[in-house]
């Protein structure tokens, strides 16, 4: 037992970085300005970007980002619990019926053509709603090869859950790069906390914004995390490939000793990720 010790420790830092984890990056919120989308896009040809319907900018760069073969989302405006402040022109939201809520997400998905997957933007208060969460899913399973990624602004969504339900592609947010008051420290503090969950379990999505500070951050940190062995990739890879994993926190090499030795694997599986 204690040669089969030696064994493993010798493999983990033997073993090549490139079995590190898989890393989704996903910039929200674009479509506001276009100098900004673009240079969100130049950072690396796995970046997603997720496009509001309904912003300014929204086709033109949905258009030019799709020339650039850059994956896209629909970035879909959903019900927060706070309804302060400005609201994009069109949000989804518990007081509509079924046939007005379906419309619209029709409505936001035709202009964007390019679209893979959708993300919420907000949605704190409708993700936790599982009739309109469903709603929203029987639209995405009629068309062909859409996915849902849940940006999980609230603990208790269970959009990820009802995504599953109607046997959609699905994955969730692991990570915020620029919630909330963010500086550049903090922006990068975030980035290490992401590279820390891909190498502990074998996957990690981050969401960030197109703003200065976390493009600039972000310019510096992709090079980073692939000397750290991870790969990054583009959201529709990253899912098909945690989906075809039974337990993707197994796939880390630096659990597999401590499983191994302490308790089952699927023990530790599909663990809640640290929400802010």
């Amino acid at each position: 037992m204690k040669q089969l010790y030696h064994i493993a420790v010798m493999f983990l830092l033997t073993a090549s970085p490139v079995q590190a984890g898989k890393i989704a990056l996903i910039i929200d919120d674009i479509g506001y300005s276009y100098a900004a989308g673009m240079k969100a896009a130049r950072l690396d040809p796995a970046i997603t970007l997720s496009i509001l319907p309904d912003a300014p900018e929204a086709e033109r760069l949905g258009q030019a980002l799709y020339d650039m073969d850059r994956e896209l989302m629909l970035h879909l405006p959903m019900e927060a619990q706070n309804r302060e402040g400005a609201l994009e022109p069109v949000v989804l939201n518990s007081r509509m019926d079924r046939l007005v809520f379906q419309r619209a997400v029709l409505v936001a998905l035709r202009k964007l053509p390019w679209v893979k997957g959708v993300n919420n933007h907000m949605g704190s208060a409708l993700t936790r709603q599982p009739e309109p969460m469903g709603w929203l899913m029987q639209v995405l399973r009629a068309l062909d090869g859409m996915y849902f990624v849940d940006s999980r602004t609230d603990r208790r969504t269970v959009a990820e859950q009802v995504a599953r339900r109607h046997q959609l592609a699905v994955t969730r947010r692991d990570v915020f790069l620029d919630n909330g008051d963010f500086t550049r420290a903090s922006v990068w503090a975030e980035v290490k906390r992401l590279e820390k969950l891909a190498d502990r379990n074998g996957f990690a999505l981050a969401i960030g914004h197109p703003n200065r500070v976390t493009l600039g951050v972000l310019k510096e940190a992709i090079p980073w995390l692939r000397a750290q062995g991870h790969t990054i990739v583009q959201v529709s890879q990253y899912i098909k490939a945690k989906e075809s994993s039974p337990c993707p926190a197994c796939l880390s090499p630096s659990l597999k000793l401590v499983k191994n030795s302490k308790q089952s694997p699927s023990s530790t599986c599909c663990d809640e990720p640290v929400l802010r």
